[in-house]
């Protein structure tokens, strides 16, 4: 077991890019190899599965934007960077107020997780969002561009990975703790 942890031999700064730094971190495995990696310091992230009951059955609430990674929109769950000091359960009441304008009156942490651990050194968490109440104004960044959609639940689950819900891997992390918790995944 011991061949399979490294130990760091050095760090150093490579980039600040704003939202996130990246570190080379000089490491030595149990059995001799040493190599450099990297890693990328991001703040934690959560993203919220908001249901919103509705008489003709229930809609998942989804956000559209152009993503700058991908180059092209996407369909995706509300999401964001929680801030510094901030609980994982405020960031997700936050950030879904801000990005749809609806307010959550029921939070349930879904899962925590790593997003990205060959890379990342952040937390993941996934919310779910219920009894939710539109307030009708979105409170975007200046950057964000971003249209509220209202689907049924279903749809959503069917075309999960299908354009225009080209969401990546965070959605479908999400979606999946989602229906874990439901009990439709077993």
């Amino acid at each position: 077991m011991s061949q399979l942890i490294y130990k760091d031999i050095s760090h150093r700064s490579i980039a600040d890019c704003r939202i996130f730094t990246v570190d080379g971190i000089t490491r030595q495995a149990g059995d001799g190899y040493t190599s450099e990696f990297y890693r990328i310091n991001s703040p934690n992230w959560v993203v919220t599965v908001p249901v919103l009951a509705a008489a003709d059955g229930d809609k998942m609430i989804l956000v559209k934007q152009f993503r700058h990674g991908l180059g092209q929109l996407t369909t995706e769950f509300p999401s964001g960077i929680i801030e510094k000091g901030e609980e994982p359960i405020a960031a997700a009441r936050r950030e879904l107020l801000e990005e749809t304008g609806y307010l959550a009156g029921k939070l349930t942490l879904l899962s925590s997780d790593s997003p990205n651990p060959a890379l990342f050194n952040n937390t993941l968490y996934i919310f779910l969002a219920e009894d939710l109440e539109n307030k009708g104004k979105q409170q975007l960044d200046e950057a964000e561009r971003i249209e509220v959609l209202l689907e049924d639940k279903a749809k959503v689950i069917k075309n999960l990975g299908i354009p225009p819900c080209n969401c990546g891997s965070i959605m479908t992390n999400a979606l999946l703790w989602y229906l874990r918790f439901t009990g439709a995944a077993k």
